[in-house]
């Protein structure tokens, strides 16, 4: 059978390929998703559907390769390839599209430091179960770290409001309320809830300064901190200008 190990080749080389690049063009667009933006169906469903075809076709090969003559192997073999070359090619022209029509111009790496305090104590995220070490979506995400990664391709900038992040990391964000998932279990503060005895009021500070639309609020476009946003959110009993708004520090 001196044609199945070129199908074994095609199918473990340029095909496996393919699904990393349709994984990594389903990652850039996770909040715009690629049919809302391009009109044109998901590069993982064209990836998975020539999983299928190509996986049937090596199976039927394999099952019945004793009985295959040299112009079957070929058809099989062009079977095989050409499923692969469609998804490859149309992989490639739906990443380029994306590139093109995105806020971004391509895909980026930003960080953006953010603690979280409530009646004085301090509240880190809950860590990653996977293997990944990430929790959150792959457009916006933590790795244990308390830092908001920004990877990929951002076709909005309003994919990448702060809001969205704690959509992706399992929990919620408003100026009136904050839902988080902590590594003391899921937290939640709301204004006019009691906090040391007192009534507490969510606050938020970007580098230092008070940011009224909290949730809109979107991360800048640095990769190092600073200049990167160091956010400070603050649910407190405390008058806003008693309330330190410095990161590492007590508010």
């Amino acid at each position: 059978m001196r044609l199945m190990a070129p199908v074994a080749a095609v199918f473990a080389g340029i095909f496996l390929s393919a699904a990393a690049s349709a994984h990594g063009v389903e990652e850039a667009a996770k909040q715009s998703t690629i049919e809302s933006v391009l009109g044109v169906p998901d590069p993982l469903n064209v990836v998975l559907a020539t999983s299928v075809v190509v996986g049937f076709l090596v199976f039927f090969s394999l099952l019945f390769r004793k009985k295959f003559r040299e112009r079957h192997k070929k058809i099989i073999f062009t079977l095989i390839a050409v499923p692969i070359a469609f998804s490859t090619l149309y992989l490639v022209g739906v990443t380029l599209a994306l590139n093109s029509v995105s806020a971004t111009g391509g895909p980026v790496h930003w960080h953006a430091d953010i603690e979280v305090w409530a009646c004085g104590q301090l509240y880190h995220f809950a860590h990653s179960q996977g293997w990944d070490n990430k929790v959150g979506e792959p457009l916006m995400h933590l790795h244990d770290d308390d830092r908001i990664h920004v990877e990929g391709v951002v076709v909005k900038m309003q994919d990448v409001e702060l809001g969205e992040f704690f959509n992706s990391v399992g929990g919620s964000f408003t100026p009136e309320s904050i839902t988080m998932p902590t590594t003391a279990g899921v937290k939640k503060w709301s204004n006019n809830d009691l906090c040391n005895g007192k009534m507490g009021f969510l606050y938020m500070f970007v580098n230092g300064r008070l940011e009224a639309k909290m949730d809109e609020h979107i991360i800048s476009p640095y990769g190092n901190v600073p200049p990167g946003d160091r956010i400070k959110i603050v649910f407190s009993e405390k008058p806003v200008d008693k309330i330190n708004p410095n990161l590492a520090e007590a508010p």
